[in-house]
């Protein structure tokens, strides 16, 4: 099954079902995903391990919450100070 969006975001009703989804396979433990996902704090919640790409490039990698707490990638990717 596939689904794929133009211009205009999916509805929340989507997402919330396709990030369910993702939570269910994260914890049956018998897939790796890898999700490209711009909504930040719900991509890492089913995470173990996390990458931050700026132009292809890994500038930052480790765990969800490690992320999180780097102010450099606060504050130049998550707009948070």
């Amino acid at each position: 099954m596939a689904a794929v969006f133009g211009r205009k975001n999916a509805p929340p009703i989507v997402v919330d079902l396709i990030f369910e989804r993702i939570g269910d396979l994260h914890r049956d433990g018998q897939l790796t995903i890898v999700l490209v996902e711009q909504r930040v704090v719900e991509a890492l919640e089913p995470c173990d391990q996390a990458y931050v790409l700026d132009v292809g490039r890994c500038v930052a990698s480790g765990p969800p919450d490690q992320i999180l707490k780097d102010a450099r990638i606060r504050q130049a990717y998550l707009g948070i100070q």
